[in-house]
């Protein structure tokens, strides 16, 4: 686009421009311009491949952006995985504790009861 204007630019005058022919002095068909005008269009063409470049450079950096939100993603998943599951190995790990701490509360309450048992028996 940038190339077509300057070619336009270039041409919207017809004093900066000279059309010729095959069967002229030139060696081929095209378009004569003067070195003022042909250094502009040389300015703008390298103007141009630099700016197709950075606007690659552009697209690379916002894919390279978006992979690294992707990873990102991927990376707290899988720590919210990881957290869940050990917060549910914990709550499973309370509850058995606490089944536990009932069992030897109980055997320790009939231990007592027998141990009451016993010593009435002995006492009588």
């Amino acid at each position: 686009m940038i190339t077509s204007l300057s070619f336009s630019n270039a041409f919207a005058n017809n004093e900066a421009a000279e059309y010729i022919q095959k069967d002229t002095k030139a060696p081929y068909d095209g378009i004569l311009l003067p070195i003022e005008k042909a250094v502009e269009l040389r300015k703008n063409i390298i103007e141009l491949q630099t700016l197709k470049a950075i606007n690659e450079s552009y697209k690379r950096s916002i894919q390279m952006y978006g992979e690294t939100i992707q990873l990102g993603d991927q990376k707290y998943n899988v720590l919210l995985k990881e957290t869940n599951n050990l917060s549910s190995a914990l709550s499973d790990a309370r509850k058995s504790n606490d089944l536990q701490k009932m069992l030897w509360f109980g055997l320790g309450v009939l231990a007592s009861g027998f141990a009451f048992y016993g010593a009435k028996k002995v006492t009588q």
